[in-house]
């Protein structure tokens, strides 16, 4: 199928729908007799299920021309959910079903006819991955096909039954989280015998401090040390306790200058070491303190920001972004997923890497958007 699709024509059609809908639409839903009411709820029914084959085409067009990217959104889940505003569920379901569709043409008519909805696309798609992931097994486009065929005209509770015949393991629960208070939020996740026997390991070596932790104490203990390990943003003492904000430039200074008359010249490891200042100036290479001052300063989130009136170079030659100076209409990304630091000022037409006005976070998918952008 054709990504490409005639967006005027749609557009056009989803007028036409939505004007036929409202003319239809008596105003007196009990003044119809049973059969009448029966009659038009049905080609109501037929109509909006072509409004959503028309929706999830859209879908595929802004993903092929990755507007969520120009428009500040890391991705298109997010963009249907914080722009569309569709619910995560209700967002994920049309995703699955959009390059489902995408894939199997024919899709987009079952829709509309009614032989298969947004919850067994969903869960034809959940399979799909979970088999590749489980099963290591890749469907191709006839195997999903045929799956699909299997799933026509069955009930939600029919399909599951149909998918655990072909295969019990990718029919795992998926992972789930349900808020059950302001503090509390459960999470539902199945793990493998061996990650249970891994935890009861690590249940053991903080006996010491919690005498048989809870699953929530012990996985509070393991994101801590993570935390340590990982998190660039904020610093942390030698005990791994956090020190929140970014360490006094005089505290550094009185480090450093300790360390200098604690270590003779001729103990110096790394005599080169003197030269790597200057040498950063010319280099691509990001000295690891201007990273550390970039992480904080971005608190480890993507700076990408674009308004919604596709103006998305607005703020793209600014050198210094603050969030005060960005218009009320900007979109700001905010990821805090596979981030990466970008050059505002490209290096290669003589942007700083030592200067942390010319360097800022951004996620991977708006990093690329943007190289792609300027080549």
């Amino acid at each position: 199928m054709n990504n490409k699709i005639n967006t005027q024509n749609n557009g056009k059609q989803l007028q036409e729908l939505t004007s036929l809908t409202k003319k239809d639409m008596p105003l007196k839903l009990n003044s119809l007799d049973n059969s009448k009411l029966i009659l038009e709820l049905k080609s109501l029914v037929s109509e909006e299920r072509k409004l959503l084959s028309s929706v999830l085409d859209y879908l595929l067009e802004v993903q092929t021309r990755r507007l969520y990217l120009e428009l500040g959104f890391p991705s298109l889940f997010e963009f249907c959910v914080k722009e569309l505003q569709y619910s995560e569920s209700a967002a994920q379901r049309r995703i699955s079903a959009a390059r489902l569709m995408k894939d199997i043409p024919e899709v987009k008519t079952k829709i509309e006819k009614g032989n298969l909805n947004l919850t067994t696309l969903s869960q034809a798609a959940m399979f799909i991955g979970q088999e590749k992931r489980v099963n290591q097994k890749s469907y191709n486009i006839n195997q999903k096909r045929e799956l699909l065929g299997k799933l026509e005209n069955k009930s939600k509770s029919e399909c599951e039954k149909e998918l655990i015949k072909i295969s019990p393991l990718a029919t795992i629960p998926k992972e789930r989280e349900r808020l059950i208070t302001e503090e509390k939020i459960e999470v539902r996740f199945v793990i493998t015998k061996e990650l249970k026997e891994k935890l009861e390991r690590v249940k053991a070596l903080i006996s010491h401090k919690k005498v048989n932790p809870s699953y929530e104490e012990l996985l509070s203990e393991l994101a801590e040390i993570a935390l340590n390990k990982l998190d660039k943003s904020v610093d942390r003492d030698k005990k791994g306790n956090k020190e929140m904000g970014i360490i006094k430039d005089e505290q550094v200074s009185n480090r450093k200058d300790q360390c200098q008359k604690a270590l003779p010249p001729a103990e110096v490891k790394n005599p080169d070491a003197q030269q790597v200042g200057k040498e950063s100036a010319n280099s691509r290479y990001i000295p690891t303190t201007i990273k550390r001052q970039v992480w904080k300063r971005d608190q480890g989130k993507c700076q990408y920001v674009s308004d919604k009136n596709f103006n998305a170079g607005k703020h793209e030659n600014s050198k210094n972004q603050k969030d005060n100076a960005i218009d009320s209409s900007a979109q700001k990304c905010n990821s805090t997923h596979f981030i990466q630091i970008d050059h505002i000022i490209p290096f290669s037409h003589g942007g700083s890497s030592t200067d942390i006005n010319n360097l800022r976070l951004l996620c991977a998918n708006h990093n690329r958007y943007r190289w792609e952008k300027r080549t």
